[in-house]
């Protein structure tokens, strides 16, 4: 017999039948944060995420990332697949690289035949902890 985890509130309320299904996506979302982080046996610092904003709104979505980003910053590797170009840009400026420590955007789609290919990749340049923006130098011919 498998056995299911199982999530209720206040006095045995199941959260399918009280919740939007944004909540219950934000509800999950920190409760497995909850458990990558309370697991100090585990050497194994990556966590790995696959589009975790699927029927969120923008401010809980904005959250996600300023919690990603704390994540980051304590040493943690963080893999996160979305689909939204915007937000993979605001990842990619919240989730700090470090010399030490580069990161790196895949941009995918479908080629012939129906499998995903990398059509591009970027490195993600070090940046300043605490700065949302990066600037960037633009030289003027003439």
């Amino acid at each position: 017999m498998k056995r299911f985890l199982s999530l209720r509130v206040g006095d045995g309320l199941n959260p399918q039948f009280v919740f939007s299904s944004g909540q219950r996506r934000a509800a999950g979302l920190a409760f497995l944060l909850s458990v990558h982080l309370s697991r100090p046996w585990c050497t194994w610092r990556t966590l790995m995420l696959d589009d975790p904003v699927q029927h969120i709104d923008d401010f809980r979505a904005l959250h996600l990332v300023e919690v990603l980003s704390a994540l980051q910053r304590s040493g943690r590797q963080i893999v996160c697949a979305v689909e939204d170009p915007s937000l993979a840009e605001l990842l990619c400026r919240r989730l700090i690289s470090e010399p030490a420590a580069p990161g790196r955007r895949h941009d995918l789609d479908l080629v012939p035949g129906g499998s995903a290919a990398v059509v591009r990749s970027t490195d993600i340049a070090p940046g300043i902890a605490g700065v949302l923006g990066r600037t960037r130098t633009l030289s003027a011919a003439g």
